[in-house]
C-alpha cells in the first residue's frame, strides 16, 4: 500500500497553495487550504502528452458544453411515426405449424398470416373459420401480422 511521505510541520506559504507532485501526478488535489489533515478530492487526469493520439499529431475531440442536441430545419422529428400498414380483414382459411395460418382477405387474396405477440401474450385462439383484423407490410405483401380476431355472432367464447 502506498503512503504518502508526511508532510513538514511548518510547509512555506507557495508550497501550500499547491498540491504537492505525489499528489497531482495521481490525479488528486488538496481540497482544503493546509494540508496537515487535509482531505483528498480527486479531478479528472490531463491527458498524458506523448501517447498515441499526440504523436500523429491529433488532438483529441473536444466535447460540447451543452448535452443537448438540436435538429435543424427540415430534418425528421426524433421519433418519426412507424411505417405505415394496409390493415385489412379476412377468414383463417388453413391451419399452418408454428401459429401461421393461411388468411384469405376480403378482395381475394390468399396470405400467409401470424400471431402478434400482444395475442400470444393474451393467449387469444385463431381457429380455422374466424374472422381476423390483419396488417400487411407494404414492401411483402405475401405476409401478414394477425392483430385482432373479430367477434362472431354465433361464437359464445
Amino acid at each position: 500500500m502506498f503512503r504518502p511521505p508526511s508532510a513538514p510541520s511548518n510547509p512555506p506559504a507557495a508550497v501550500a497553495q499547491r498540491p504537492p507532485a505525489y499528489l497531482s501526478q495521481r490525479g488528486l488535489r488538496i481540497l482544503s487550504p493546509s494540508y496537515e489533515g487535509s482531505v483528498l478530492g480527486s479531478f479528472p487526469r490531463p491527458q498524458a502528452s506523448g501517447g498515441p493520439l499526440s504523436r500523429a499529431g491529433i488532438s483529441p475531440p473536444s466535447l460540447p458544453q451543452q448535452s443537448s442536441f438540436r435538429v435543424a430545419a427540415g430534418a425528421q422529428p426524433p421519433n418519426p411515426k412507424k411505417e405505415d400498414k394496409l390493415v385489412t380483414e379476412g377468414l383463417i382459411t388453413e391451419l399452418l405449424p408454428n401459429c401461421m395460418f393461411r388468411v384469405r382477405l376480403d378482395n381475394g387474396e390468399i396470405i400467409l398470416g401470424y400471431v402478434s405477440g400482444k395475442m400470444r401474450t393474451k393467449m387469444v385462439r385463431v381457429l380455422v373459420g374466424d374472422k381476423v383484423r390483419i396488417e400487411v407490410s407494404r414492401y411483402d405483401s405475401t405476409r401478414g401480422r394477425i392483430v385482432y380476431r373479430l367477434r362472431s355472432k354465433s361464437s359464445t367464447d
